[in-house]
């Protein structure tokens, strides 16, 4: 862009310059003599800004132009060339915005998104995903995130909240287990944290129940994992029916349904199922003392 103004070069006397945005720099067309310069002050800062924020460009490591910084059409050049030359592709920043888009729905901490993240930033560069859509990427990788935190969720709830089949959830989530080396992920469960994640879900869980569900959860998933039983999603809600029974709280199968990945059906087979392994009658719950019943004494 050449600027025909009415200062002279000092050097050739010559009246035609050139604005460099690039440099803020005001040369002479005819010599190259440097006539201004108004780049704006570079400073380095650094902050614990979450990775959506480092993404709207409101911080990171290195030099700034703020808006606030911009007074004159020079400077607006400056922030366009430093926007066009951010490092962040537009296919990160989506990956970023489905990622929150996900993790929001199941009220994760800041930090996990943060980690999920620097997960990506590591996935990507080992191609892991390599071919992938994107939206496949972000449904798969905060389903392992969650699993390894465990963040009670499923797939057929994953699906519902990222619009990806669980299908492929399944088989790209395994490729990020496979490349953390953490492929028990998704078979790994532990009943207690699993029980006071679900009494957390439920309205006014008296302390006594809480106790008593926790004690039943212990002594049923430990005895069925010594005779090699998958410990069930239905297994847990079915031990606190059981625990609810014994200790006469008021919880229904519909509640639990309503905020556990089980089903009524579900929880009255593996009654059936427990009351054969466990030798009880599952239409007696109700008049066992579950502290008897827990230390194998059936009456």
């Amino acid at each position: 862009m050449n600027l025909d103004i009415k200062t002279k070069c000092k050097e050739c006397s010559s009246k035609s310059f050139e604005f460099i945005e690039r440099l803020g720099e005001q040369a002479c067309v005819d010599c190259g003599l440097i006539l201004s310069v108004n780049p704006l002050e570079e400073t380095v800062s650094y902050n614990n800004a979450s990775i959506s924020e480092i993404v709207r460009n409101t911080a990171d490591l290195g030099s700034h132009i703020w808006s606030s910084e911009v007074k004159s059409t020079k400077h607006f050049a400056l922030k366009k060339q430093h926007t066009r030359s951010n490092n962040i592709s537009d296919s990160d920043r989506l990956m970023t915005t489905l990622c929150n888009m996900i993790l929001s729905n199941y009220n994760v901490s800041t930090e996990l998104k943060n980690v999920t993240m620097a997960y990506y930033t590591t996935l990507k560069k080992e191609n892991v995903f390599r071919g992938v859509k994107i939206e496949w990427r972000a449904a798969a990788l905060t389903y392992y995130v969650l699993k390894e935190n465990n963040i009670v969720t499923d797939l057929i709830t994953h699906e519902r909240i990222s619009k990806v089949p669980k299908s492929d959830i399944s088989r790209q989530a395994k490729k990020v287990a496979k490349f953390r080396r953490n492929s028990q992920v998704f078979t790994v469960r532990n009943p207690i944290t699993l029980a006071n994640t679900l009494l957390d879900r439920l309205d006014n869980t008296p302390p006594d129940l809480r106790l008593g569900v926790i004690q039943m959860v212990e002594y049923i998933s430990r005895n069925v994992e010594q005779r090699d039983v998958r410990f069930t999603d239905n297994m847990l809600a079915a031990c606190f029916y059981m625990a609810s029974k014994m200790l006469s709280v008021a919880i229904t199968q519909r509640e639990l349904e309503e905020n556990w990945p089980c089903s009524s059906v579900g929880i009255r087979t593996t009654l059936t199922t427990l009351s054969t392994m466990f030798n009880f009658d599952r239409s007696k719950i109700s008049g066992y003392d579950l502290d008897s019943f827990t230390m194998g004494v059936r009456y």
